[in-house]
């Protein structure tokens, strides 16, 4: 009997959440079915909160749908999303394949290659990819920041997903993803400050993944150079994200929103920015000391190796045959 109730309140309840925007409908129609319980002569206590729950729960249950749709849909954006990837890597890598056959000038090879490394970023692939997702996410109207950070974050990571470790790389991605979303906080104003906040964030998260990766590329034998480079690229990560961001400041609505979420919402984030930056800095001086001390001592051993050659070849009975022979003459 309890359950035949509370699947019929919440079935009907249903029915009016779907087709009403009214904060009050909820007071109403427990009203409602109190008194119809009355008229039954089954208005109890227990029967009361059969109602309040059942009217919760048909409230919510409509919501829970939008989520698991929208997640549904994420899911088929990342499929899709990595199905156009691999097109457009085996489209660049056949075509660079070909033109290598008739290169022949170490000058043009030289370009070609670093051409196949700069391609997808000059296509813009990146950018158009991320505005669909996030347009996709406003059609909806749900979970704006939630949402635009899950596709932001996985935005950057995927596209440095296979790449060394390198500021102008990470910079360049991230600008992108933030011109993408800019562009749509301009038309869709009323969301400005949500999508913004949630791209943002997402960007400092994949940049926080890319740096917890570095520190597991330095478990690995690097060349002394490799490490300066890294090190080079890390004195400066942090004041250059900063400055993309403040480049891209001005007086529309997107500028707005991303100063007022520049100057009051990041700096939990940036604090743990500042802390990934150092703790790695940190590894890649240990891992140099240990380096530069390696190769000293490699060196020690080679002159002490010559050393000991000399000294076992040194021959002293020689020696004093020769000093008598001269003491002689």
């Amino acid at each position: 009997m309890k359950n035949i109730l509370f699947n019929e309140i919440q079935e009907k309840a249903k029915k009016e959440f779907i087709n009403s925007n009214d904060d009050g409908l909820i007071a109403r129609l427990y009203t409602k079915y109190c008194e119809e319980l009355e008229n039954l002569e089954a208005l109890t206590n227990e029967n009361k909160n059969i109602v309040l729950k059942a009217l919760l729960r048909a409230k919510m249950s409509i919501k829970e749908q939008e989520i698991y749709t929208l997640t549904n849909e994420l899911e088929m954006i990342r499929k899709e999303i990595k199905s156009k990837e691999l097109e457009l890597y085996n489209i660049t890598k056949s075509s660079f394949n070909e033109l290598s056959k008739v290169v022949q000038n170490d000058i043009q090879k030289e370009y070609l290659e670093e051409l196949m490394l700069n391609e997808a970023n000059s296509l813009q692939i990146l950018y158009e990819t991320s505005q669909n997702a996030f347009i996709n996410v406003l059609e909806t109207n749900v979970m704006i920041e939630e949402r635009c950070f899950l596709i932001s974050n996985f935005m950057l990571i995927n596209a440095l997903e296979y790449a060394k470790f390198n500021k102008d790389k990470i910079i360049n991605a991230a600008e992108l993803i933030l011109k993408a979303a800019l562009e749509l906080a301009n038309e869709w104003q009323s969301y400005a400050e949500e999508l913004l906040t949630g791209v943002l964030n997402g960007l400092l998260e994949g940049i926080f993944a890319i740096l917890e990766r570095l520190k597991k590329d330095l478990e690995v034998s690097l060349s002394d150079n490799e490490l300066d480079n890294m090190k080079l690229s890390l004195l400066s990560l942090e004041s250059d994200f900063i400055a993309m961001i403040k480049t891209n400041l001005n007086n529309d609505a997107s500028g707005k929103a991303l100063e007022n979420i520049l100057n009051n919402k990041l700096d939990n984030n940036f604090a743990k920015f500042a802390r990934l930056v150092r703790e790695n800095k940190q590894l890649l001086n240990i891992k140099l000391i240990k380096f530069q001390n390696s190769e000293l001592n490699e060196k020690i051993k080679k002159e002490l190796n010559t050393l000991e050659k000399a000294y076992n070849e040194f021959d002293v009975k020689k020696l004093a045959i020769n000093i008598l022979e001269k003491f002689k003459k």
